[in-house]
């Protein structure tokens, strides 16, 4: 009750947990609504909504985000997040709570200069 969101666009639940992006002016981040609790917190991007992109390699609270618009989480709780503005999918890792830019961020290619790009961003070799 009396928390406030900024143009929450995208939503993954995952159990008691909901997620949400905030993708409007003062936004740029992802929350966690524990449904049980009834609480919520920001678990990536600026407390007051500064929007960027920044934070690879840092805890995910530290990071900036720009119009982030979907999240999706996987079976080991690892956060991946459509970070629009910034043409990236970023993610937070579920046990560090690090966040890094997954994919996108290179040159428009595709065939196997774009798969090796993407095997690469994605630490594969």
């Amino acid at each position: 009750e009396g928390c406030v969101l900024n143009g929450p666009t995208g939503l993954w639940l995952d159990g008691n947990d909901l997620y949400v992006t905030e993708r409007a002016y003062n936004g740029n981040r992802i929350r966690r609504i524990d449904l049980a609790a009834k609480t919520i917190e920001t678990i990536a991007g600026a407390l007051d909504g500064t929007a960027g992109n920044s934070g690879d390699g840092q805890l995910a609270l530290n990071a900036l985000l720009a119009a982030p618009n979907a999240v999706a989480v996987d079976a080991s709780k690892n956060i991946y997040v459509a970070d629009s503005v910034n043409d990236v999918v970023r993610r937070i890792d579920g046990a560090t709570k690090k966040i890094e830019t997954y994919a996108g961020g290179g040159t428009l290619r595709d065939g196997r200069a774009g798969q090796q790009a993407f095997d690469a961003r994605a630490g594969q070799r």
